[in-house]
């Protein structure tokens, strides 16, 4: 591979998320070297935070380009999933913007790495909660970075979409139905 870093030996410092992100995003170009994989389900793990979320979208994308097969795919990615849901809290309340952005983070990388976990409905409702009356997430925090509140926004927002794309869309199959169940409060347009 000529990735230009080299995987941490254990004991090392963790390599910086977006140096196993990028090394998947190309694997299919520059290969997947073995000691990824032993990387991602090691030592880059901080028991369900973004080292472990970018460790799952790693091998989610790494797989998605061929470069992990099925079995170690599952294998790996069920371990980081488990761990993302453990570290989930299971009552919420924020206190910083970095909170709710790891708490979309871990939502967000479950969904897209297969998980069926069954409090991901909890999940986004408490998400569509936080959402800020400008339609943001996050705390206006003194002192706190404006970009902090972006990447919360972002975060929830694909958590939200990735969530929501789990269950098809609800399709009426005749007028009737659009009418009897019409909640826009104007006429239907069907």
């Amino acid at each position: 591979s000529s990735s230009g870093w080299r995987v941490p030996a254990d004991g090392e410092p963790r390599a910086t998320v977006n140096q196993v992100v990028i090394e998947a995003l190309y694997c299919a170009d520059n290969g997947w070297r073995p000691e990824m994989m032993d990387y991602l389900a090691g030592p880059i793990r901080d028991c369900g935070g973004y080292q472990t979320a970018h460790a799952l979208w790693a091998l989610v994308i790494a797989h998605r380009n061929g470069c992990v097969g099925d079995g170690d795919f599952q294998r790996v990615a069920t371990e980081l999933r488990d761990e993302l849901c453990q570290a989930q809290p299971r009552s919420f309340s924020p206190t910083q913007t970095l909170d709710v952005d790891l708490y979309a983070e871990r939502m967000v990388m479950v969904v897209l790495s297969g998980g069926t976990h069954a409090e991901l409905d909890d999940w986004a409702a408490r998400l569509l909660e936080l959402q800020t009356a400008d339609g943001s997430w996050g705390m206006a925090r003194t002192g706190e970075p404006a970009c902090y509140r972006y990447h919360a926004t972002m975060m929830a927002a694909w958590a939200l979409a990735s969530w929501s794309s789990l269950s098809p869309p609800v399709v009426p199959t005749s007028h009737a139905e659009v009418e009897a169940d019409d909640t826009r409060g104007g006429p239907s347009h069907y």
